[in-house]
């Protein structure tokens, strides 16, 4: 036998605000189990002009390989279909070691 059960309007938005948050979190922590298991951070001294400066790449564990940030990105959102501002603020904060308990330093949509 089904049941209707019938709420109002700030009932639903809270209730959908509670299953995107679980269903965000879930992917946050698929993404960083993924890199955590195939990327480990690294830097790349390069020269430009006089000086010499640094910028954050990854190295691909399997194979000792860099990866620029860039093609990491696009990697990324070809494998979990999520937005660019979502997966730059999620390697930001992987990097920076940000993420705790699977939530982001900043609130982005995926």
């Amino acid at each position: 036998m089904r049941k209707k059960l019938i709420i109002s309007e700030e009932q639903y938005k809270a209730l959908d605000q509670v299953v995107n948050e679980s269903a965000h979190t879930d992917k946050v922590g698929e993404i960083v189990a993924d890199l955590n298991k195939n990327y480990k951070k690294a830097l790349e001294t390069y020269r430009a002009g006089n000086e010499y400066k640094q910028r954050k790449v990854f190295e691909i564990i399997a194979d000792g390989e860099l990866i620029s940030p860039k093609d990491l990105l696009t990697y990324l959102k070809e494998k979990y279909n999520s937005s660019d501002d979502f997966l730059k603020q999620l390697l930001n904060d992987w990097c920076d070691g940000a993420i705790k308990d699977d939530s982001l330093s900043k609130s982005v949509t995926s």
